[in-house]
């Protein structure tokens, strides 16, 4: 069995706390020590350095935790009990400290380790950074090698046992400091993402404003999801339209179900001619049926081909409008929602100039990920 007293564990800390009872250098059993100006070489036994300097307690608790491994295994198992205790002061801990089965003593004979009789040891899991300079008193600065090398990162900078802010972008906002101070994924208009969904009722319609930037055919694609199957269908070609200015009806072909309502993917579904100029689009629905709609893209190059968000770019001369199917001006559907769209498990997507492009040339730069609703 294996006792802590009043001893707190922490990955960037640990605080033992001295038990009440009185307990000296001379205990029933066996006792090892550890302290601040002892050394892994001496024996332990010592609840301090003797004159000479020779011997004295142990300056880690794996030193120890090791001395009682050894005792057990010369004893055959332990057959006394087995108390390690911890002199005051900080300890800067390098490595885990590591306690298994083979460490835990019996009900006969514990072993436990606790603070030495009236003092506080304080363990910390950090590496200590020394070599700061200051100009103005209120900005420190300090440079470390092995850091700039990518030897070792840290996450966490403590002075006087007090969590600091690093350096950040954007800058933590104290009226806030949970939800502001932060750059949100952008699920609102202009961006993959979002979807336009419950559009299935006959009359269901969604208008675009376009501006086309040169006359000629263009092929029109969507970026869909759709599960037909289970009411009687597979494929929504030719229950949908576009119109342009109002004009005659297109029918939107090739929409086959794309295995489930979250899985979407691209589809030529017609060909229309354009003039140069501003555009209003309408697509409807005209049979029934569900679609998630996330995007439409507009392109006068029949090579165009793609495949998921990061879309390719065109041949020289030609262009591509993508339109993003939340970014209706009127809509008709009593059942319309805009929610998650296909999203992606590699990719963010924010509102242009949201980052800056030296950013991504910044040594050292690290992005932190936090969930921001349930």
């Amino acid at each position: 069995m294996l006792r802590f007293a009043d001893m707190i564990l922490g990955v960037c800390a640990m605080a033992l706390m001295a038990q009440v009872q009185a307990q000296t250098d001379k205990v029933v059993g066996a006792t090892f020590f550890v302290a601040t100006d002892g050394n892994d070489a001496w024996s332990g036994k010592l609840s301090g350095p003797n004159a000479a300097r020779s011997d004295g307690p142990f300056a880690t608790l794996g030193q120890a935790r090791d001395a009682v491994r050894q005792l057990k295994a010369r004893e055959g198992g332990l057959k006394q009990t087995v108390t390690v205790q911890v002199r005051g002061g900080v300890y800067h801990v390098a490595e885990t400290i590591t306690l298994t089965p083979e460490d835990s003593g019996t009900k006969e004979c514990p072993v436990s380790y606790v603070a030495y009789p009236g003092e506080k040891p304080v363990l910390r899991g950090g590496k200590r950074v020394t070599g700061w300079s200051t100009k103005d008193g209120r900005i420190y600065a300090v440079t470390l090698p092995d850091v700039k090398a990518g030897r070792w990162h840290f996450r966490s900078l403590f002075v006087d046992g007090e969590r600091q802010i690093r350096a950040r972008c954007p800058n933590v906002d104290a009226s806030d400091p949970c939800r502001k101070g932060f750059f949100y994924v952008d699920r609102g208009l202009g961006g993959f993402g979002a979807a336009v969904g419950n559009i299935h009722n006959p009359g269901d319609w969604m208008e675009y404003k376009v501006q086309v930037p040169a006359d000629g055919e263009y092929r029109f694609w969507m970026y869909y999801g759709a599960l037909n199957k289970p009411f009687g269908n597979t494929d929504m070609g030719g229950r949908t339209v576009l119109t342009v200015d109002g004009g005659a009806p297109i029918p939107l072909m090739n929409l086959p179900d794309t295995g489930g309502w979250g899985e979407f993917k691209w589809s030529q579904s017609a060909t229309v001619r354009l003039t140069k100029g501003e555009h209003l689009l309408r697509w409807q629905n005209v049979k029934g049926g569900g679609l998630n709609l996330e995007a439409y893209a507009l392109t006068d190059d029949p090579d165009w081909k793609p495949v998921t968000t990061k879309l390719p770019k065109t041949a020289d001369g030609k262009h591509l409008l993508v339109i993003q199917a939340e970014d209706f001006v009127r809509f008709n559907g009593k059942q319309l929602s805009v929610g998650g769209g296909g999203g992606s498990k590699t990719e963010f997507h924010y509102k242009a100039g949201t980052f800056k492009p030296s950013w991504a040339q910044a040594p050292g730069a690290e992005v932190h990920i936090f969930q921001s609703g349930s």
